[in-house]
Formats: C-alpha cells, sequence, structure tokens
C-alpha cells in the first residue's frame, strides 16, 4: 500500500477551448474523463489513499467524482488558493509522509507497472525516482540523462535535435522519499523538474530514472489529445475495456444504433447515438453520449463530445466538438478545428481555425483565424428574434438564460409569455418561464397560442415586456412589447447584453410569480366574433392553419358565427397565424399582402387609421390616399422614439398583425356586400411584390447609398425606379440586404428586384 498524489490543478491553455469550461483532467477520451484512466491504473497496482490538487475548475472534478465514489479507494481533495507549482501542490496535499509518495498528472494516459517501479525505487534507496520513457520527438520533452544504473546525471529541457543527446523524457511521474519532500518549502511555488530536482541533483542525492515500456502519453495539446483516443481504440494502452468491443476495432458504450450507415474502425460510440443514412464515420473517429450525425455526413480522425451534432452532409476530418457543439449541414471542418462547447459551425461554412465557446460562424463563411471573443453570432436578433433549431441552438438550457437575460433587461417587471403549438415547444416554454423567474419576474403565461393571442394578452393586461416561442421550419424566439409589437433596439442590446454578461441573480424568496392566463383565450375569441357583428351565416369557409390550436379556435369560431366548414375558399394561417393568405380553387390563391390590403381598404372606408411595419407595401399608401384614408408606418426595430406615434395607434389596432383578425373581417365584409373574394381583390389597385435576400460579401450598410436614386431612408432604402419602387433592407445581422420589389405586375417586380440584386452584387464585389 502507498499514498499518491494527483496533480489536477492545471488549466491546460495548450487544449484551448476544449478546456476553457472544464479541467483538464476531465477532458474525455473514450467517453470517460482522462483521469478516470489515471483511477485504475492507481486501483490496479493497490492504491487506497489519493490525494487530488485542485486549481482550476475544481467543481467540476469533486461533482463528478463525488457522485461516482470508487470502492476501496480514498479519494481526498485538495484545493489550493494559489497556484503552488507541482511540488508545491504536492507538499500542500502531504507536508509529512514516512513512506515514499507516488505523483502523478491527471492529464496523461498511460498503463506504467507502478509496482514495479516502486520496487525500483526502494531497491536504489532513492530518493527521488522519475519514471522516463523513450520518444521519437524529444524536441517537445524535458529529458532525463542516466547511466546504465538508472542514477540521473543531468537533465535536458526541450532541445533541438542538436542538443538531444537522449531520448529518454521525464513523464512527470515521480516516486518521492520523506526526505525530498521536507526540502519543498511550504506555501511556496515550487516545481520538481525546473526547482527541487535539480538542488537535489546538485547536493549529490540520489536520483534514479526508471524506464517503463509501457504506453504513455501526455495530452499537452489538441493533436496529442486526438492521437491518445486513436491508440486507446487500437489496443495500444492497456486499459479498462471501452464498453462491449462489437468488432476489432468497433467499440460501443450500449447498444448498436439503428440506421444504413458505416462504420471503419477504429471507433467509439457512446450511449443513445443517432446516425443518419449514408453517414460514414471513422477510421480514428469518437462519438460521445447522445450524439446526433446527420444523413449523408462524413465524420473522419474526429472527437465528438456528449451532445455534439453534425448535419446533413457535413464533412469533418481531424476536428474536435466539445459538449453541445454544432456543425450544421454541408459544413465543412478541417483537421484542427475545434468548436468550444456549444459553439456553432453554420450551414455551408469551412472551418480550419478554433472557436471558442458559444460562439458561431456563420452560415456559407470561411474562417482560418481563431474566434474568441465577440458577440455570439447567431444570438442576435434577427428580423424573427432568436432562430435556431431546436436541440441545436435552441435548447431548454439557452432558453432558461434567454428568460433570464429577459427579466434582467426588463429589471424585474413582469413579462408575458406564450408559444405556438408545435412538437417540444412546451419544455422550452417551461425554461423560458424558469429563467424569468430567476431573475426576479412574474410571467403572466398565455401557454398556447399564436402571436396575435399574446398580442391581445399584452394589452388587456398592459404589459410592455413579452416573449413569443414560435415553431415552424426551426424556433424562434421573439422579444416584443406592448401590443405585441417588436421589441424596439434599445430592448434588444439590453437582453443581448444580459445573454453574454452577467444576469440578475435573485434569493429564492425574490423568484419572481408563474400565473397561468390561458383563460382569456375566450376573451380572445370573443374579440375576434366582434369582428362579424351580422354573424356569418350562409357562407361556408375551411381553413388551414400551421398550428393545430390555431385551427382549432378559428374553426370554433367560424361555428359559432354560423359559418360552414365544408366549401368554399381555404383561409391559410402560418405558424405565428400573422399571414393569411386566402385560396379560391377556381381563381387560385390571393396573397398575404393583398389580404392585408382587403383588410386596410375596408378600414380607410370606415374613417380608421391604419399603422402597419415600415416594410409593408408601398401601394397601400396610394390606396389610403385614393380611399381618403390615413396610413401610419412603425419601425420594426426603432433605435429611438421617432416612431411613436405609429406605434401607439398600432398598439390598439391588432388586426394588422393577426391572420385570424383578417379573415373575419374579411368574411364579414362577404356577409355584408355579397362579393366573392376576387370580386374584392378587383377593386384594389394593380400591384404585385417580389422579396428575395441578396448575400453581401461586406458590411450592407456600406452599400445602401451607393444603390440608386433614393425615395426614401429610414428603415432601408427605398429606390424609385422605371416602372416601380424596391425597398432595400440591411438584413439585422448583416449577412446581407432584404429587397421589397413593387410594380403592376409579378413579372415586372421579379425584374426590378433581379436588377437591384445584380446591383448589389457588384457593389459588393467592389468593395
Amino acid at each position: 500500500m502507498f499514498q499518491t498524489v494527483i496533480l489536477a490543478g492545471g488549466e491546460g491553455t495548450r487544449l484551448r477551448p476544449l478546456t476553457c469550461d472544464l479541467p483538464k483532467p476531465m477532458a474525455p477520451l473514450c467517453g470517460r474523463p482522462a483521469m478516470d484512466y489515471i483511477l485504475d491504473l492507481l486501483e490496479r497496482h493497490g492504491a487506497k489513499e489519493v490525494f487530488v490538487t485542485l486549481g482550476y475548475r475544481p467543481q467540476a472534478i469533486t461533482g463528478y467524482y463525488t457522485d461516482r465514489p470508487r470502492t476501496g479507494m480514498d479519494l481526498r481533495f485538495v484545493e489550493e488558493d494559489h497556484p503552488l507549482g507541482t511540488a508545491g501542490s504536492v507538499k500542500n496535499a502531504c507536508p509529512n509522509i514516512e513512506d515514499p509518495l507516488l505523483v502523478i498528472s491527471g492529464d496523461a494516459l498511460c498503463d506504467f507497472d507502478l509496482t514495479a517501479a516502486l520496487a525500483f525505487h526502494r531497491s536504489r534507496n532513492a530518493d527521488a525516482t522519475l519514471l522516463v520513457k523513450r520518444v521519437e520527438d524529444p524536441r517537445e520533452y524535458g529529458l532525463v540523462l542516466a547511466g546504465e544504473d538508472g542514477r540521473i546525471g543531468g537533465f535536458v529541457e526541450k532541445p533541438s535535435f542538436g542538443q538531444a543527446v537522449t531520448d529518454l523524457a521525464n513523464t512527470g511521474i515521480y516516486i518521492v522519499s520523506p526526505r525530498a519532500l521536507s526540502m519543498i518549502p511550504t506555501g511556496e511555488n515550487t516545481d520538481f523538474a525546473k526547482d527541487l530536482f535539480p538542488v537535489m541533483l546538485r547536493t549529490g542525492m540520489a536520483l534514479y530514472a526508471y524506464e517503463d515500456l509501457g504506453y504513455w502519453c501526455d495530452i499537452g495539446d489538441l493533436d496529442s489529445y486526438r492521437l491518445c483516443q486513436k491508440e486507446l481504440m487500437a489496443g495500444l494502452c492497456a486499459c479498462r475495456p471501452l464498453g462491449m468491443e462489437l468488432e476489432r476495432g468497433i467499440y460501443l458504450k450500449e447498444t448498436m444504433p439503428a440506421g444504413a450507415f458505416t462504420l471503419l474502425p477504429p471507433v467509439y460510440l457512446g450511449e443513445n447515438v443517432t446516425i443518419g443514412p449514408g453517414a460514414v464515420i471513422g477510421p480514428g473517429t469518437v462519438v460521445g453520449d447522445s450524439c446526433r450525425i446527420g444523413a449523408g455526413a462524413r465524420v473522419e480522425d474526429s472527437i465528438l463530445h456528449d451532445g455534439a451534432f453534425v448535419g446533413e452532409g457535413a464533412h469533418l476530418s481531424g476536428a474536435i466538438l466539445c459538449q453541445g457543439a454544432s456543425a450544421e449541414a454541408k459544413a465543412v471542418l478541417e483537421e484542427g478545428a475545434v468548436l468550444g462547447a456549444h459553439a456553432t459551425v453554420g450551414r455551408g461554412a469551412s472551418l480550419r481555425a478554433k472557436v471558442w465557446p458559444g460562439r458561431r460562424v456563420e452560415a456559407g463563411e470561411t474562417l482560418s483565424a481563431d474566434r474568441k471573443k465577440g458577440h455570439p453570432g447567431w444570438a442576435s436578433f434577427g428580423e424573427q428574434g432568436l432562430c435556431g433549431e431546436i436541440g441545436v441552438e435552441i435548447t431548454p438550457e439557452f432558453c432558461a438564460r434567454f428568460g433570464a437575460a429577459v427579466a434582467t433587461a426588463a429589471k424585474g417587471e413582469p413579462v408575458a409569455l406564450c408559444g405556438g403549438d408545435f412538437p417540444g415547444g412546451e419544455p422550452l416554454l417551461d425554461a423560458l418561464a424558469s429563467g424569468l423567474r430567476s431573475a426576479g419576474s412574474d410571467v403572466a403565461d398565455f401557454g398556447k397560442g399564436v402571436l396575435g393571442f399574446l398580442s391581445y394578452g399584452m394589452q388587456f393586461c398592459a404589459l410592455s415586456w413579452g416573449v413569443y416561442l414560435g415553431g415552424g421550419k426551426g424556433v424562434s424566439l421573439r422579444l416584443v412589447t406592448s401590443g405585441g409589437l417588436p421589441a424596439t433596439r434599445p430592448m434588444e442590446r439590453s437582453v443581448e447584453k444580459a445573454l453574454t454578461g452577467e444576469l440578475a441573480r435573485r434569493s429564492g424568496d425574490s423568484f419572481g410569480r408563474r400565473e397561468t392566463l390561458a383563460g382569456l383565450q375566450g376573451f380572445y375569441q370573443g374579440e375576434l366574433k366582434k369582428l362579424a357583428p351580422q354573424g356569418l351565416g350562409g357562407l361556408s369557409a375551411r381553413v388551414q392553419a400551421q398550428s393545430p390550436g390555431a385551427q382549432r379556435l378559428l374553426e370554433d369560431t367560424l361555428c359559432q358565427l354560423g359559418c360552414g366548414l365544408s366549401g368554399g375558399p381555404i383561409l391559410l394561417l402560418d405558424s405565428s397565424g400573422e399571414h393569411l393568405t386566402i385560396l379560391e380553387e377556381e381563381w387560385g390563391a390571393i396573397p398575404a399582402y393583398r389580404a392585408l390590403a382587403l383588410c386596410c381598404e375596408e378600414a380607410f372606408a370606415c374613417g380608421e387609421t391604419v399603422s402597419l411595419p415600415f416594410e409593408a407595401p408601398r401601394a397601400l399608401d396610394d390606396l389610403a390616399k385614393e380611399r381618403d384614408g390615413h396610413l401610419l408606418r412603425y419601425l420594426c426595430c426603432p433605435a429611438d422614439d421617432s416612431d411613436r406615434k405609429a406605434r401607439q395607434s398600432a398598439r390598439d389596432c391588432l388586426w394588422p398583425r393577426d391572420g385570424m383578425m383578417q379573415a373575419l373581417l374579411l368574411l364579414a365584409r362577404q356577409k355584408r356586400t355579397g362579393e366573392d373574394f376576387f370580386q374584392m381583390v378587383l377593386g384594389l389597385p394593380s400591384f404585385e411584390l417580389v422579396s428575395r435576400q441578396v448575400a453581401t460579401k461586406g458590411s450592407p450598410a456600406r452599400l445602401m447609398q451607393r444603390l440608386g436614386p433614393v425615395e426614401g431612408m429610414v428603415e432601408g432604402v427605398t429606390l424609385s425606379l422605371k416602372g416601380g419602387r424596391v425597398l432595400a433592407q440591411p438584413d439585422r445581422r448583416g449577412r446581407g440586404i432584404r429587397l421589397y420589389a413593387e410594380a403592376v405586375n409579378a413579372e415586372a417586380a421579379a425584374e426590378l428586384c433581379e436588377d437591384v440584386a445584380r446591383r448589389i452584387a457588384a457593389l459588393s464585389e467592389e468593395d
């Protein structure tokens, strides 16, 4: 029996970004922390009492091993207040010993014969014994000069080949006598190799080298981190078996994932792994627990930590994805690429650098320099809020933090919460509510519903902060203010700042409350029914909504108003319920912007003021003039209060942002006039709208004033062109320019859009 000290306090700076949020000994090797393998080794050689010195992120180590105690081994954790060096750490952990003490690093992988080394130490009556290993390239190691009997005569620290007169590397594994330990000053930063051993050598003390022929790998950098796992799978290190070996070189922690994919040994698969059809995994690849790999992906010579995601058609070669990191569809990660925890490489992007935790490489971007600082790219608000995929960007953990960030920005004001009706939405809403409450905000929980319901509820309850969780192809977190209007830029900035900074902290008795207000759906339905005061008897319409809840609500409302559901036009609602498209089987589709125009025409006829977002069709201004109406425009992300009047009007006028309200307004008009929808459309001014997104190589802001004759410049640039108008708006996340072209017909609008897109591309190339 012998005492052991495991050195586990280093920061592992050469392993960044892997070690940004976990200590080096906890770096996973084929599904287990590196230190686990050291403890296995000590256990095989009879170690019973083990001290573990801690410095950097100590809770990660203590928490892991507190939950997983080792039978027959007494683990004692010793935390340092300040760095003490290798020797100082050992003296701090074991100030007094009576027998030789084994010192070993917690971040190496080896299978040395420690029993034989201890016997050698005792046989030589050594003051200290250094375990050494012959290496191919001696330039990266401290070298030991030793005679045939093992007596050490000198040291050479990381020499050039010209100075490398030996290939015996110091492995950092030592056996230290009580006499040597007594020479280490207490509480001072002292290193074995730099301080203690040279003094012992000069004073003639007995320093010996014990050469072990077993496996040893110092996990000093990211290349050695990948290499040691390949060698572990290849059986070069005599360690505990890695789960079940299905066939030579293919290791499974539990069972083989279902599907038609290819494994090329050596490869390790953790538990709950999902692999898409046609994917090729290996050789030299480690896949941690709960990883997802998309169809047709290629992952070779790479390491995936728990919860990592690889999208369809992505290609990884010599890459490392830390916990929760994501390489989206068709991304390419070349040798040396590393994604820190929860970092993301966007669709079609190319990476040959290191990305720090939480950062993002945008879709289509090529990154060859490390990305360490700055705002996490994706976690800034775009046109639809913060958008992402469930389980990739939008996770319960992120939702909880986002909720806390909103509450921090709101300074404890109550916050409205509502979400669309889609799979996986409920846990995300719960996480948002928990985050909001943890930072001191009461939560007005409207449950599941369309954005129009949240807008109504916020106006009803006089709330000025709200979050809408939308579904669809992806998931979006939308920050809204009074009446469900888009949040102002100062509101967004305060949330973004809190997301990447310090969140408000509250004690348990200061947490916010969660009040369920889903019952307001009845009041909201009552508001819908008021839009058709004469009822809808004799009419029929069919509903197709992306949200099951919206489908049920609108159908029930129509039934209560006497409208049939078995024939007539089809009312199409998008996932948020904002936009209404009408489909007449005989005539075709009435797009959302025309349905909005019909509602505006009706409002103008009644003398109402209509307030619309800035990008709404300019043809509606012409319509307002023709019908003696009044149209205001509010900004979607104002930096000031210049649109205050328009926003005040919009808070009380909900129907322009609510597709269900628009449907009832138009059905009520049909009931009153007897017109069908296409007869109504014929009375509108002729206009068509075409929109598209144009990518830019540089900042889109530099291009805006160079696009052509400017009619107006507020939230974007309005261009007056022959045959129509084009509104050019910079993408809110700086990725490009959004174009909205208007003309008398679709062909002319498409030509205008294409013309401006070509102009943008040319200007972008010039920049």
